[in-house]
């Protein structure tokens, strides 16, 4: 994608490749959408664990949500200046690279948290059993929002499943699809 090419063009240094990140910063960033940058964000645990600093350049309105993310030390929101690096990667590329399949989504401590000003005063969603967040349409002015984007009706199966809460996190246009 042209604004991305751009931004990866203007980098300093050379893509990482998974070498050993033992006392090396590693620049992670958007590539995608926020929902790609959110689902993959849960890698940046792994390059700490291995020894490595992990900062992140990401869209505006994940910056305050992603300075909570574990394995993350430094988060600029995209336009700000980019924090020093080694290495640089795209959240996407983690998986490949960090050499892990799915086994790292089942048992993984939680990732993300309301950032505390949010989470003053917040209550613990009520529910019984699996409490699942959904958001089924992302940016409709996206060019390939017709690939990334669903009707909610499509979602009917999955809502009929029992012991399981369902919650909307639905944003723009298509959370009037609720009523």
């Amino acid at each position: 994608m042209p604004p991305v090419a751009e931004f990866v063009a203007a980098l300093p240094g050379k893509p990482w490749q998974g070498e050993d990140p033992r006392d090396k910063t590693i620049l992670v960033y958007h590539e995608s959408g926020l929902g790609d940058s959110i689902q993959f964000a849960r890698y940046a645990r792994l390059i700490a664990a291995w020894g490595g600093r992990v900062v992140a350049v990401v869209g505006r309105p994940l910056s305050r949500l992603f300075r909570g993310v574990p394995g993350l030390q430094r988060v600029a929101a995209a336009g700000e200046p980019v924090p020093a690096f080694d290495f640089h990667v795209s959240f996407l590329s983690m998986p490949l690279l960090l050499g892990t399949g799915s086994e790292i989504l089942g048992g993984a401590p939680p990732y993300l948290r309301l950032p505390s000003v949010m989470a003053a005063g917040a209550t613990a969603p009520e529910g019984e059993g699996l409490r699942v967040g959904l958001v089924w349409a992302g940016n409709p002015t996206h060019a390939n929002d017709r690939y990334r984007s669903m009707p909610f009706s499509a979602l009917a199966p999955i809502l009929a499943v029992p012991g399981v809460t369902f919650y909307s996190h639905q944003l723009g246009p298509c959370v009037v699809d609720l009523w």
